[in-house]
């Protein structure tokens, strides 16, 4: 079965996951977090309320790879590279990136980092 893309849950109904939700559940048979989880621990985590400012996809990203670990320094260096910043302010307000680009772009960039794993 193929990979849903994360911009299919994004604000998708009945759950109306956030970007931060909706990556973690891409992904949520590699986590195993159940849609409880993702609702308890990560409703709080998008529009620019994950830690340090932080895009939530992005945040969301670096906690599936870990996010102390190099991958996700990578990650985030990548994907400042491709949309000019990573904390929402500096995106949606400074550089009037849409949070369906900042989803679409964590998730390629996700995909490609675990398909290596």
């Amino acid at each position: 079965m193929e990979k849903k893309s994360a911009l299919e849950f994004f604000h998708a109904q009945p759950n109306n996951w956030n970007c931060a939700q909706c990556i973690l559940k891409t992904y949520q048979l590699r986590t195993q977090l159940s849609d409880e989880d993702i609702e308890r621990d990560y409703r709080s985590k998008g529009g620019g309320k994950a830690p340090e400012g932080l895009c939530g996809a992005l945040y969301a990203s670096r906690v599936l790879l870990g996010e102390d670990s190099k991958e996700a320094a990578e990650l985030t260096e990548d994907f400042r590279k491709e949309l000019g910043a990573v904390t929402c302010l500096g995106l949606k307000r400074d550089l009037h990136v849409p949070c369906t680009r900042t989803v679409s772009t964590a998730d390629t960039l996700l995909s490609k980092r675990l398909e290596k794993r």
